[in-house]
C-alpha cells in the first residue's frame, strides 16, 4: 500500500502537468512545497502561468525544480501577500503558501 501512494501522487501530477496552459515545446514550471525545514517530506506542484491551490496543511520551504522564480500566496487563488522562490534552497517560507504561480519553462 505505502508504494501505492508515491505512484498515485505521481500519476496525479503528470496528469496535472499535462493540464497546464503551455505553448508546444514549453513545460510547467514545478516548485516543491515541503512540510519540514531544510527539504524533507516534499511534494512537487507543477503551474504553467496558472494558479494553482494547494492542498490543506503547513509547507515551511521549497525549492523550484530549475533555473527559474515560483511565487507562493498567503491566499487562495493567488492573492494575499506572496513571496518569490527560486532553486537555491531549501528557502524557508516567511508565510504559509495557500497557492502558487510558476512559468512555462
Amino acid at each position: 500500500m505505502k508504494s501505492f501512494i508515491p505512484l498515485f501522487v505521481l500519476l496525479l501530477i503528470s496528469h496535472k502537468l499535462e493540464a497546464q496552459n503551455c505553448p508546444p515545446g514549453r513545460t510547467p514550471g514545478i516548485i516543491n512545497v515541503c512540510r519540514h525545514p531544510r527539504a524533507r517530506d516534499c511534494i512537487g506542484v507543477g503551474s504553467g502561468n496558472t494558479c494553482e491551490n494547494l492542498g490543506v496543511g503547513s509547507f515551511d520551504s521549497g525549492f523550484t525544480s530549475g533555473l527559474y522564480q515560483c511565487t507562493i500566496y498567503s491566499g487562495l487563488g493567488c492573492r494575499g501577500d506572496s513571496e518569490k522562490v527560486d532553486k537555491v534552497g531549501p528557502n524557508k517560507f516567511r508565510l504559509n503558501p495557500r497557492s502558487i504561480l510558476c512559468p512555462c519553462v
